[in-house]
């Protein structure tokens, strides 16, 4: 995500926060609601201006610990982006808060339409893939996700944000809207 992040933006500081656990000693990687939040929090902290959130997470409380943060994350002009799960079915979180950008691939978009017009969120579409990648044992192979949506779209607002940093979270998603649109 990182190096898709920076094709976007080289110029983008880029502050690895790694808060995945192995579940089950699988290779499905779990995050809880508390260690999310936390992980914002210390970027918050750390005054992050742009926060990629790969993860997702089903049943949040609205008023929750997760919600606290992401919403304190926008009172301290953090803009967080973050990525629905391929072919979600329910809302997850934080893409579905409306302080935050959530972000859906094209396979999804007669929800991402319907998203992106809704009053409630900031959602916004974008191609996740396919990219060619190296995998661990240096074999080529293709990818494509939400995920990878995630990093396209934090790497352009990274990108915004190095041109006019006084941005505000209300004209980056309106930037998005207006020429993903057009």
């Amino acid at each position: 995500m990182a190096s898709l992040l920076a094709a976007f933006c080289p110029e983008a500081i880029i502050v690895p926060v790694r808060i995945a656990q192995v579940q089950g000693g699988h290779s499905t990687y779990f995050v809880s609601e508390k260690i999310l939040a936390q992980a914002i929090d210390w970027c918050i902290n750390k005054k992050i201006r742009l926060i990629n959130v790969s993860y997702s997470i089903e049943g949040v409380q609205n008023n929750g610990l997760l919600a606290k943060v992401c919403r304190r994350a926008a009172e301290n002009h953090t803009i967080i982006i973050a990525a629905y799960r391929n072919g979600f079915q329910k809302p997850v979180y934080p893409a579905a808060f409306p302080f935050v950008i959530g972000v859906s691939i094209r396979a999804d978009i007669e929800y991402a339409q319907i998203a992106m017009t809704s009053e409630n969120n900031h959602d916004v579409v974008a191609s996740g893939g396919p990219y060619q990648t190296i995998s661990p044992d240096n074999k080529p192979r293709i990818v494509f996700g939400t995920s990878f949506a995630t990093a396209q779209v934090s790497g352009m607002v990274a990108r915004m944000l190095v041109v006019r940093p006084t941005l505000t979270f209300n004209q980056v998603f309106g930037y998005l809207k207006k020429y993903s649109t057009e």
